[in-house]
């Protein structure tokens, strides 16, 4: 496992290697990045993410959300790694990008991948109505022990 101490030294030039990958601006009325439209730094949400995770994990939580569907990858990363506390985060980033979660969190659910399963029907019942496209997945999840309360719970909120 990493330290956080290698993680934080690596933020700067995963920014650097994410930006330079970054789309050019396009212009107007043509697109671009999400960062571009927004007028945004590009991917300072990572880094602003990694700054508050130990003193104000909701912030960190809500940083990462803000990176929009261009923080997916990273969510995932985190939600699929084996650091539980990086996996509750992306989970929480998740549930406040609402609808454009569904889709990534219901590819994990029906994954055997073996970490962020469980964090993933979790986000996915915290979304609630709008997830309702993944219960098939979190249905066949809930099939194995280790996700059978977890499934039920997020179950009931999708189904309300």
């Amino acid at each position: 496992m990493i330290s956080n101490k290698w993680r934080l030294a690596a933020l700067p030039i995963l920014a650097l290697t994410l930006t330079a990958c970054e789309p050019e601006k396009k212009s107007e009325g043509g697109g671009g990045s999400a960062a571009a439209a927004s007028g945004g730094g590009g991917y300072d949400w990572v880094i602003k993410a990694r700054e508050t995770q130990t003193s104000d994990p909701k912030a960190s939580s809500a940083e990462l959300a803000r990176g929009g569907k261009e923080a997916i990858p990273f969510l995932l990363w985190q939600l699929t790694g084996d650091d539980t506390p990086d996996a509750m985060r992306a989970a929480d980033a998740f549930v406040a990008m609402g609808s454009d979660a569904v889709e990534p969190l219901d590819k994990v659910v029906r994954s055997k991948a073996a970490h962020g399963r469980n964090w993933a029907i979790w986000a996915l019942g915290k979304i609630g109505a709008t997830a309702k496209p993944a219960a098939d997945g979190i249905r066949a999840a809930g099939k194995e022990a280790a996700f059978r309360q977890v499934a039920a719970e997020a179950l009931l909120k999708i189904e309300k």
